[in-house]
């Protein structure tokens, strides 16, 4: 296939299988009927060193209608919160200020910029997200982003424009790119977040691989891409949501990068991130590494041990298919977004329930599905006296 930033030539390094659409909570009804499932297999591209999946799933298929709401984590709501009171800080925004948030979601960062007294506007493709947010009085957009938004919105008249976890969701990410830089004011700045590659790699989070994340970026690809389209990355930094993203500011100009987006980029190169062979190695490990969670899981059920589920986030989709792991051996999933509960796990079938579930069956181990949220979880149920289970051990997932 050809690489969908760049057009050259891609090769395929790793295989997870035939996956279901990972945000795709079942119904009773819908347990019944056949489930669509896409080959969930990933491209690098020589060119751009871009990581991408090979098959596209239609935009609409998987966000049309949403059950993750940011706003169930207490987390992500002091993650947004803090970044707003960042971004006006720095950019010195205010209420004539123009601020878009794309794939706003519930409205969890409007809310935010309400608070601080900065008017903003949300486009969001979810209707049911979209009406969460409007109930609470925040602008939104029901749509996904395209030229015609920029045409409602006004050309040329944002002065920031925010894009957080979503730039990973676009297939047609060249025409994204071109829409936000015809958004955006000539002095106005585009800031993203996307999940870091590196981190995935080197932590060996292939669980953050599914099908509505159909790129996967490092700094290097991710500044080669936005160049195509005329904005010049002129900061980056790490942060910690996620399991390790990657904060990225870009504008119109055409000065050099930050020291720190330099430093990012040298460090990329040492690790390989540009070569194929690192991928290949990645392959083996995430192999190796579905054989053992379930080998451990089977072993325990053996062993009578009763194992339930925490966190019904995409990644539990992954994790579950992968390893072929179904309700005979997670019995079921704690969710704490009751958009989720009463629901089962796409392709598993394994029920999403409250916490209040926990104090009646008391299991023995609880597989923390949301990692990436250990200690609030660890918070809320160590009273039960069970055992954790990380889906791919490392040191630091384990101190959370």
């Amino acid at each position: 296939m050809n690489c969908r930033a760049c057009g050259g030539a891609t090769q395929q390094f790793l295989s997870l299988g035939q996956q279901p659409l990972p945000n795709r909570f079942l119904t009773e009804a819908q347990r019944a009927e056949p489930e669509p499932r896409y080959p969930l297999e990933l491209f690098f591209c020589p060119g751009c060193s871009l990581v991408q999946l090979g098959a596209t799933v239609p935009p609409e298929q998987l966000f049309s209608h949403y059950l993750f709401a940011s706003s169930t984590s207490p987390l992500t709501r002091q993650h947004f919160g803090e970044m707003a009171g960042q971004l006006k800080k720095e950019f010195q925004l205010g209420r004539d200020s123009v601020v878009v948030d794309i794939a706003s979601n519930d409205g969890i960062l409007l809310r935010a910029w309400r608070e601080l007294g900065v008017s903003a506007l949300g486009v969001e493709p979810a209707e049911n997200l979209c009406r969460l947010a409007r109930d609470e009085g925040l602008g939104t957009l029901n749509e996904f982003f395209k030229n015609e938004t920029v045409g409602k919105i006004g050309p040329e008249s944002a002065h920031l424009v925010t894009a957080i976890n979503v730039l990973a969701h676009v297939p047609e990410i060249r025409e994204f790119a071109e829409n936000v830089k015809n958004l955006l004011r000539p002095d106005g700045v585009f800031v993203a977040e996307v999940q870091y590659f590196r981190d995935t790699v080197t932590g060996l989070s292939f669980d953050n691989i599914y099908l509505e994340h159909v790129l996967y970026f490092t700094l290097t690809s991710l500044e080669r891409f936005l160049a195509h389209a005329g904005l010049r990355v002129f900061a980056a930094e790490r942060v910690d949501t996620h399991g390790g993203s990657l904060r990225v500011y870009a504008d119109k100009s055409f000065y050099l990068g930050s020291s720190a987006s330099l430093r990012i980029k040298h460090e990329e190169k040492k690790l390989g991130l540009d070569r194929l062979e690192t991928y290949q190695e990645f392959a083996k490990a995430v192999e190796r590494a579905g054989r053992q969670l379930r080998e451990r899981l089977l072993g325990l059920k053996a062993n009578g041990k009763r194992i339930v589920g925490y966190g019904a986030a995409a990644k539990s989709t992954t994790i579950l298919n992968f390893a072929g792991v179904g309700p005979e051996t997670i019995e079921y999933i704690v969710d704490d977004s009751p958009l989720k509960q009463g629901t089962w796990s796409p392709g598993a079938h394994i029920p999403i329930v409250g916490p209040e579930e926990l104090k009646r069956s008391r299991p023995d181990y609880i597989m923390v599905f949301a990692w990436n949220h250990l200690e609030t979880i660890k918070a809320k149920t160590s009273y039960l006296g069970a055992d954790y289970i990380i889906p791919v051990e490392t040191p630091e997932r384990s101190r959370g």
